[in-house]
């Protein structure tokens, strides 16, 4: 298998190279989700594919945002930052790596009834980075950066989603905290439309097997994101869903995805 590596215009380059590949099952790619979701909403044709022109496979990986703070901030719990941030509107800054991370900023925004003010970097050790030297006063990124980081002054406050980190045992969802945020992260392994039935099963077939596999099922838990197979029927299923929702949520607030 030869891994070819595609990056720009957020993700947009390897996504259009994927959709627009002979689709003879020999040409595979994996996608970002909700990110690529983002992009086909936000950027319409300026991205290049469709949500049609991809067909997901599945998915092995689903983990959550955590929105934290820093030690020296006006407020050291959630409840302090709801209350900070309703009487702070637009004065609270969160850095963010990416589209689906400001997903997951306005839904909390939507559910609490604050508003914010988001920083995009274009990655997450960025995002992080900026938080732990004080340069935001919260951040929204790959729950993974929490992991070890109040040793270093991060205060995490909530997961979204509900995939449980073993080692943020000690941090609660939303959903607990009153009102959830459902963004999860994923890597969703796809093929371009048009792939043949036979070898769009044969496909499913083989990542039905995979997600069988102990050793792979422990590298992947043990890389630092959260596991959780979705695959076949289910899978579309939730893309389909998703991409509806998504559609939704980027077209009522336009502007917070124009960075």
């Amino acid at each position: 298998m030869a891994i070819v590596n595609k990056p720009g215009a957020a993700g947009a380059l390897g996504y259009r190279e994927i959709a627009h590949s002979k689709p003879d099952g020999y040409t595979l790619g994996t996608m970002q989700y909700p990110d690529s979701a983002v992009l086909v909403a936000h950027k319409g044709k300026e991205a290049g594919f469709t949500y049609e022109d991809l067909v997901p496979i599945g998915s092995f990986t689903r983990t959550p945002d955590v929105f934290a703070t820093r030690e020296g901030a006006p407020f050291k719990t959630f409840q302090e930052f709801v209350a900070y941030a309703k009487q702070n509107p637009g004065k609270v800054t969160v850095s963010v790596p990416g589209e689906a991370h400001i997903l997951a900023v306005v839904l909390m925004e939507q559910f609490y009834g604050v508003k914010v003010k988001t920083v995009l970097f274009k990655s997450g050790g960025e995002a992080y980075n900026t938080l732990l030297g004080g340069h935001v006063m919260t951040g929204m990124f790959l729950s993974s950066f929490a992991i070890g980081a109040k040793e270093k002054g991060i205060i995490p406050f909530a997961l979204t989603g509900s995939q449980k980190m073993e080692k943020l045992a000690d941090v609660p969802f939303f959903k607990d905290l009153g009102q959830d945020v459902p963004v999860d992260l994923m890597t969703v392994f796809c093929m371009p439309q048009g792939t043949p039935e036979p070898i769009a099963k044969k496909l499913a077939s083989t990542f039905a097997e995979l997600g069988k596999d102990a050793e792979f099922v422990e590298k992947v838990k043990g890389s630092g994101v959260g596991y959780d197979a979705l695959l076949g029927g289910a899978m579309e299923k939730y893309y389909k869903e998703m991409n509806k929702t998504i559609a939704g949520i980027v077209e009522q607030n336009k502007d917070r995805f124009a960075q």
